[in-house]
């Protein structure tokens, strides 16, 4: 059951972060996309980074839905 539970919390963390990103592209939407730079022509610096949200809502999402496995499959063996 353990491995069922941690199959279910990652597949959901992957599929909602990929889903998320893919929308943060498809439609231009600056805080799901991954790739954002940063650049001050002054000094040269540049620092390139990702948005977090995506992966923010994964985490959250697939601890929802590995609650939601764990009582469902608890209310099975009652």
């Amino acid at each position: 059951m353990n491995f069922k539970k941690f199959l279910v919390g990652f597949s959901t963390f992957v599929i909602v972060t990929v889903f998320l990103y893919a929308i943060g592209h498809l439609f231009k939407v600056e805080w799901l996309m991954f790739h954002h730079i940063y650049e001050e022509n002054a000094n040269g610096f540049s620092v390139e980074t990702g948005s977090l949200v995506p992966f923010i809502i994964g985490i959250f999402l697939s601890f929802i839905a590995e609650k939601i496995y764990v009582y469902k499959n608890q209310a099975q063996f009652r």
